[in-house]
């Protein structure tokens, strides 16, 4: 089942998580479908410029269909507006650190 399906039936978590109610999103989507499927014609999500191959969804995509999109997005908004140092004040960690469950602050 997808993230949107579950959380669409929840208005509280739905909106803790995308900052829209569910009568919002509805009424965003299909502006966002309209301008997502445009912009996929032209463009692969790398944002360069698609070239012969046309976009398809996989069977096993984790999000199948244009509100799973969605939503994600907007989760994912919401988490970088809510915490905008996160990402600069994250060190940059070694692959063998973090293999081996050390964090760059606990090393001095």
């Amino acid at each position: 089942m997808s993230k949107y399906k579950d959380y669409a039936e929840k208005p509280v978590e739905f909106l803790a998580l995308t900052g829209y109610t569910h009568q919002e999103f509805e009424a965003l989507l299909p502006h966002f479908e309209k301008n997502y499927s445009e912009w996929i014609k032209h463009h692969r999500l790398a944002r360069k410029p698609r070239g012969q191959r046309a976009y398809s969804t996989y069977k096993n995509s984790p999000l199948p269909t244009i509100a799973d999109k969605l939503f994600f997005i907007l989760h994912d908004m919401k988490a970088k507006i809510e915490t905008p140092l996160d990402d600069e004040l994250r060190p940059e960690y070694d692959e063998t650190l973090l293999k081996n469950g050390v964090r760059g602050r606990n090393i001095r």
